[in-house]
């Protein structure tokens, strides 16, 4: 099997963007306007997966419904931790935070590995249906099943089809929404130190 070079290129990119986002997670950070549209923007995303969860409850996914509330509220929960292990400091009117290396690499961690996971599967499924098309194609199918062991009309790929990824998801954006919303309004209120 070859590799592609579009999915190397992808894979690159998706690594920097990590390398990018661990560098502006751990250490200290002066508090900015980016801090704070990065707060809105993971508070607004986080509301949209919530409304997304609710609408899979009333559908009757309770499995999806569970996974993605457990995941925003052990995001909450980290968030909370993270912040009240920060330390803040005020120089010159400005305030800067320096977070908790260890529950932000968790967090990236978390990403990282699902991330991963996400594209070793993807990358096999989506090898099992390109062979399911070409000389095996005509070979019988179980009923009900259509390539790569997928549901009738889906690709296998969904990546919010799964509890877990929809957990990773939801703990990612509720722990960034909590800390960045906190850290922005202890520095509209003038506070120096968070939770603790």
């Amino acid at each position: 099997m070859t590799t592609s070079p579009l999915f190397v290129g992808i894979g690159l990119l998706v690594a920097f963007g990590l390398y990018r986002r661990i560098r502006r997670s751990i250490g200290r950070r002066k508090v900015t306007r980016a801090f704070v549209l990065r707060g809105g923007l993971s508070a607004l995303i986080a509301v949209f997966l919530l409304a997304s969860i609710a609408h899979d409850a009333l559908a009757g996914h309770l499995v999806l419904l569970a996974g993605g509330a457990l995941g925003v509220a052990l995001g909450a929960i980290l968030g909370a931790l993270g912040l009240r292990l920060a330390e803040f400091e005020r120089e010159a009117g400005d305030l800067y935070v320096t977070t908790n290396r260890y529950v932000s690499v968790a967090v990236v961690a978390l990403l990282v590995v699902r991330i991963g996971y996400r594209l070793v599967v993807g990358y096999g499924a989506i090898g099992r249906l390109g062979s399911a098309t070409g000389a095996n194609a005509t070979a019988p199918k179980a009923a009900g099943v259509g390539a790569a062991g997928a549901a009738p009309g889906s690709s296998g790929l969904s990546t919010f089809q799964d509890p877990l990824t929809l957990g990773v998801v939801g703990l990612l954006f509720a722990y960034y929404a909590v800390t960045y919303l906190a850290v922005v309004w202890i520095d509209r209120t003038g506070g120096d130190r968070g939770a603790g």
